[in-house]
């Protein structure tokens, strides 16, 4: 459990558990998400990470049927599954995809196309971070996730599991939802650096139309909720349909 200087119960919840297989860190001074998640990784020993938010929660086998997805299949680097979302204040539970959409396999092209996995339901083999040098990029406060999963994505192999794994749970609080212009910077930063100087996918007329449009999507609504009607109307003209 790492602890980024958190001021609810957390810790007082965690050290209730009286077992000398948990583990509990306190961060020196509170970080930024991805920087805490790079150093919590630091303090890990088993050979497959599993990430768990304090606002989210697994089902009772999401562990064990994790496990046996890469003892079946060997190859694969990371394993993740379908989820629901859920919105207590409202009392409501969805699932969020279809299982048709979970793909296996090199998945690189089909989650440019439709991103859909739920970080709550991600486990990895430990070397991605130990011996291949991968992490998540600490520029970032919104879209880390999505950039790890997409590079990893390009040259190693991913499990899915239809069932539901894990449990997402939706608040006004949620950290998406706070700074919207702040996901459009990123998801710029990220599109630049990675999208459109990548010729075979800027060749892609469909995922090239995607992005174009995801940006101007989050440019217009960061603008429309700042009150800027009329810059706003001007961005949505930019659409491509």
């Amino acid at each position: 459990f790492w602890n980024n200087q958190s001021q609810d119960k957390s810790a007082e919840i965690f050290k209730s558990f009286h077992d000398k297989r948990f583990k509990y860190f306190l961060a020196k001074e509170h970080t930024s998400l991805y920087m805490a998640r790079n150093l919590a990784i630091k303090k890990t020993k088993g050979s497959l990470i599993a990430f768990l938010d304090t606002d989210d929660y697994w089902s009772k086998d999401k562990l064990k049927n994790e496990i046996e997805t890469f003892l079946n299949n060997p190859e694969s680097m990371v394993v993740y599954g379908n989820y629901f979302i859920v919105n207590e204040k409202l009392k409501i539970k969805k699932l969020a995809h279809k299982n048709e959409t979970l793909k296996s396999g090199l998945i690189y092209k089909d989650l440019l196309k439709n991103y859909n996995i739920g970080f709550p339901t991600v486990m990895v083999r430990q070397k991605i971070f130990k011996k291949l040098n991968f992490k998540f990029d600490e520029r970032f406060e919104i879209i880390g996730d999505f950039d790890l999963m997409i590079k990893l994505s390009k040259n190693y192999k991913f499990s899915s599991l239809k069932k539901p794994i894990a449990y997402y749970r939706t608040h006004n609080q949620n950290t998406s939802l706070l700074s919207k212009k702040r996901h459009y910077e990123e998801m710029k930063i990220w599109t630049n650096e990675n999208f459109f100087k990548d010729k075979d996918l800027n060749n892609n007329i469909y995922l090239k139309k995607k992005y174009v449009n995801l940006l101007n999507e989050l440019k217009f609504i960061s603008i429309l909720i700042e009150g800027k009607k009329l810059e706003a109307i001007k961005v949505l003209l930019n659409f491509n349909n």
